[in-house]
């Protein structure tokens, strides 16, 4: 039996999360939405300190999302369903 080198694993990881990160755009995209990060002159380190807040900054900005994916489902969901009770959201977990 031959051992795998630890790099053609991380490799593989890596590659697997660029893909789906590319496929997850598409179909997004397919449908209208769009992923994409915050800018920092949008939001500062200054003006929260914990997820809840984060979530509560994004409320005065005026951000009421329809839809939420939650990947990763963990301890942050309760304050997701507190800040935005009125979305639809899709949980996923991938453990």
């Amino acid at each position: 039996m031959i051992a795998k080198p630890v790099h053609s694993t991380v490799t593989s990881r890596t590659t697997m999360l660029s893909f789906s990160k590319r496929i997850t755009k598409k179909l997004l995209n397919g449908v209208g939405l769009k992923v994409s990060r915050i800018k920092n002159d949008k939001v500062s380190i200054d003006n929260w300190n914990n997820w809840a807040t984060c979530l509560e900054l994004l409320k005065t900005q005026g951000f009421q999302p329809k839809t939420v994916f939650d990947i990763g489902v963990a301890g942050g969901t309760p304050d997701l369903y507190a800040a935005f009770p009125n979305a639809f959201y899709y949980l996923v977990d991938p453990t």
